[in-house]
């Protein structure tokens, strides 16, 4: 998985929210009306908030001695309960629980949750780095919900200091945990919702946007809701689409603030103030958080002060009111060592040392405060850049030394096993020496039976392809000729295919053998035979249908091929001379016929006896002769034309 992380000022934003799990991107798309009138009447509902637990109040304590002993007689599951249920809304109600539970005898599932609130806690104080540190304890825990809501909140805190190479990794463990069926529904949700919260902090805020759309149909509780809204008025912030009289932030304010989130809905009113001074809308950030600055001093949240104290510094100074925008400046580079990469801190200390001069205080200390913020930046990406590739390094250096453990394992057991094989072979061979022999002897005896079975059906065939040619010329003998053809006559005619029928007559053969002899006669019948099979055509059938006849049956072979084909076996007939004669020259004569098949409907019997009759009727004629048939119309002429020779279609 590859993170693209924005590098806008928005992406390098505080975080408001370090109680929510973030998990994975997802694709998304820009919410529409429907869904903000939906939340909007579900916000629209009125919840009353008491402060109470298990029906007694708790006004009157005023001392933490008297809430001690108030709730010494609490059980420990009650105590528990209620203190994370005023985790974020009563910190120092969270405190004087938290030290009580502590002197409780706890069992292992409720240890566990009192180390989550305890570093929950941390959070809320701004002590960050001890918080992640008790997280990571927590992040070894056995039980799988305990484990994934550690590893949520440590990527909370790695995204709080923009540690986006630790957060990046972290979440590929957060994903491969979430999908485990013995999750709670409820932790399930919380992650699911975080991961809105991730990719607002990474500037994706409509892939945010989307996320938060499928928390709709969910169960969520009061507080998740107002988290749910806050997150959805952060993701419109980014984009640049809401307004300070958008239904969906006056909503939002109104639930959480009927809820007691008080620190949700300053977060809330901070980015939109951080939004409305972007927009240069300065006195409205005054006259909103002005007002607000005493509640926010009361309930001592250090991220909703600095950002106060910023943004009204920053208000001030363009409005050009210098004494409040110097004292509110201040009051916020105070905070300057406890965060470092803040927005508006960042945006304070540049406003801070443009009024160094006027006001008697050496301009260079906040240059060089702003200075020292950047490098602090630069040293903290730095270290944990360092800090992954030592993970790295040390995580691929376990696995190797698993993987060589599992591999030496692997191997002990494969040699024990095939020890035990061998052994076992060795056995069975030296007590079935004479069983394999005649196992040997059996496998022999089938293997020469199949030769011989082979070996006979291989004759068989040698014996029938030579009982089925003509010996002399290694072509089909007559009657093989009669039934081969028409077998494929009858083929051609059913595919419709198109077909032509080359015949070759010796004439006066019998003279031939009276004047030469019978060895004369046998040659230039073999070496006629010859000479037709080197110009046949693909896939022709050849026979020898009467002692100086053949015959060649070609499907797909035009009347235009067959006159070439004719042709060059005149040719190569005429060069035909025997070795024994050095001077005479051996004179024979041939009838030749050419008839195109697409015109006949008659068997290959008949065919062939019509064409052995027309043959016969030039025998006498000297020459050689050819006959050609295409279609209705017969030609006669004399064959001494080469290849060349083409006949139109009748």
């Amino acid at each position: 998985m590859q993170l693209v992380v924005n590098n806008t000022s928005k992406a390098l934003q505080s975080n408001r929210f370090p109680m929510c799990t973030p998990v994975l991107f997802d694709c998304a798309r820009l919410l529409g009306c429907a869904w903000k009138m939906m939340l909007i009447i579900s916000l629209s509902v009125t919840i009353c908030v008491n402060a109470q637990a298990d029906g007694i109040a708790t006004d009157g304590i005023e001392t933490n001695s008297q809430r001690l002993g108030y709730f010494n007689n609490w059980t420990t599951t009650a105590l528990l309960d209620k203190a994370n249920e005023v985790r974020s809304t009563d910190i120092e109600l969270s405190k004087t629980l938290l030290a009580l539970l502590q002197q409780r005898s706890l069992d292992e599932s409720q240890q566990a949750k009192l180390a989550y609130l305890q570093a929950y806690r941390l959070i809320m104080e701004g002590n960050y780095q001890e918080s992640l540190r008790r997280f990571q304890v927590l992040a070894e825990h056995h039980d799988i919900n305990v484990r994934l809501q550690a590893l949520s909140y440590k990527l909370s805190l790695y995204l709080l200091d923009r540690d986006y190479p630790h957060a990046v990794n972290l979440l590929a463990d957060i994903l491969e945990l979430l999908p485990h069926p013995q999750i709670e529904p409820q932790l399930y949700t919380k992650t699911i919702m975080g991961i809105g919260f991730f990719h607002n902090q990474l500037g994706a805020y409509q892939k945010a946007l989307n996320y938060f759309e499928r928390l709709n149909n969910r169960h969520l509780t009061e507080r998740q809701q107002c988290l749910v809204s806050a997150h959805k008025v952060d993701s419109l912030v980014g984009l640049k689409k809401i307004s300070v009289d958008d239904i969906l932030y006056q909503a939002t304010l109104t639930y959480c603030q009927q809820i007691n989130e008080n620190i949700i809905t300053e977060g809330v009113i901070a980015e939109m103030a951080q939004f409305q001074v972007e927009l240069g809308n300065y006195n409205w950030v005054i006259d909103t958080l002005l007002p607000r600055l005493g509640s926010i001093e009361a309930r001592n949240y250090p991220m909703n002060s600095v950002d106060a104290y910023g943004l009204l510094a920053v208000s001030f100074y363009h409005v050009q009111d210098y004494d409040n925008a110097w004292l509110y400046g201040t009051k916020a580079m105070s905070y300057s060592k406890d965060f470092k990469l803040s927005e508006s801190l960042h945006a304070a200390a540049g406003i801070m040392a443009s009024m160094a001069k006027t006001h008697g205080s050496p301009e260079q200390a906040y240059l060089y405060q702003i200075d020292y913020l950047q490098r602090q930046q630069r040293q903290y990406a730095q270290t944990r850049a360092r800090e992954v590739v030592r993970q790295q390094l040390n995580f691929e250096l376990q696995n190797h030394k698993k993987l060589f453990a599992e591999l030496n394992s692997h191997l002990s057991k494969q040699y024990s096993t095939l020890h035990t094989t061998n052994r076992e072979i060795a056995d069975v061979s030296e007590q079935n020496r004479f069983g394999m022999l005649y196992i040997v002897i059996c496998i022999l005896i089938a293997a020469g039976l199949a030769l011989s079975v082979f070996g006979i059906r291989w004759s068989r065939r040698v014996v029938t392809k030579q009982l089925q040619l003509d010996p002399l010329t290694q072509v089909y003998h007559r009657p093989n000729t009669l039934e081969y053809f028409s077998r494929r006559w009858l083929r051609i005619q059913q595919r419709g295919q198109s077909a032509t029928l080359f015949c070759l007559q010796l004439d006066q053969l019998t003279d031939i053998n009276y004047r030469n002899g019978h060895t004369i006669g046998d040659w230039l019948i073999e070496k006629a035979a010859q000479v037709i099979k080197e110009n046949a055509p693909h896939q022709s059938l050849i026979g020898r249908y009467k002692g100086n006849m053949f015959v060649m049956l070609m499907p797909n072979t035009s009347m235009h091929s067959l006159l070439q084909i004719q042709g060059r076996v005149i040719q190569q007939l005429n060069r035909l001379q025997p070795s024994i004669f050095l001077t005479y020259k051996l004179s024979y004569q041939t009838t030749s016929l050419l008839m195109n098949l697409d015109y006949q409907k008659d068997s290959m019997h008949n065919i062939l006896a019509r064409c052995e009759w027309m043959m016969a009727d030039k025998a006498n004629v000297d020459g050689h002769k050819l006959i050609v048939e295409d279609g209705n119309s017969m030609i006669a002429n004399d064959a001494k034309a080469t290849a060349t020779t083409e006949i139109a279609n009748g």
